[in-house]
């Protein structure tokens, strides 16, 4: 697999929690080989992504036409091929999402249950993803001020120290993602709190 390609229409760093957990699904079910059934699909993403597929009113049944939406929007992002009559089927996109970026979605997903809004904005990031997938060297600095909420308009030092500060103690009780963010936070400190990158 030394020439593998990507997808003009995804990136990476654009694969939602509820994508990853049916592309997984997918996968698990042997969608690589053959064309697998919605209804097989929602079962199994509902068992790797509890709560992320059932009905807002009734939570303990699982909300297929949720399942079926996900599919068609990781159809058109070329992660599966098919539809809900004849199945479907991973592309070679999706298996990759499937196997290298899709478990650790997973994993910050299950997390997020469990985190406060910051903690899952920050473990979701662009800048994080991008730190586990390619090391903190390849983060930007518009990633680092995104995982930190700041932006051009905040200039006040103050506020951006307090920003980062903020961050950094909202995921203290992670250690791996608290080891991530301290990183990208010592690496664009003096950009960060200046607001120049």
């Amino acid at each position: 697999m030394g020439g593998e390609r990507w997808s003009m229409r995804w990136k990476p760093s654009t694969v939602t929690a509820r994508q990853a957990a049916v592309v997984r699904a997918l996968y698990e079910l042997g969608g690589a080989e053959s064309a697998v059934d919605t209804e097989d699909i929602a079962i199994q993403a509902h068992r790797l992504l509890d709560g992320a597929f059932t009905w807002r009113k009734y939570p303990q049944y699982i909300n297929p036409d949720l399942v079926r939406i996900t599919l068609v929007d990781a159809s058109r992002m070329g992660l599966v091929t098919g539809n809900g009559r004849s199945g479907w089927r991973l592309s070679f996109e999706g298996i990759c999402v499937a196997t290298r970026e899709g478990p650790e979605l997973l994993r910050a997903a299950r997390a997020a249950r469990r985190r406060n809004p910051l903690a899952e904005r920050i473990a979701q990031s662009a800048a994080v993803r991008t730190a586990r997938r390619a090391g903190v060297e390849a983060v930007t600095f518009r990633d680092a001020e995104r995982l930190f909420g700041l932006n051009g308009y905040v200039r006040n030092r103050r506020l951006r120290r307090s920003a980062m500060e903020r961050g950094l103690e909202a995921v203290r009780g992670e250690p791996d993602l608290y080891a991530i963010v301290k990183s990208i936070a010592d690496r664009f400190a003096p950009e960060l709190e200046a607001g120049q990158g």
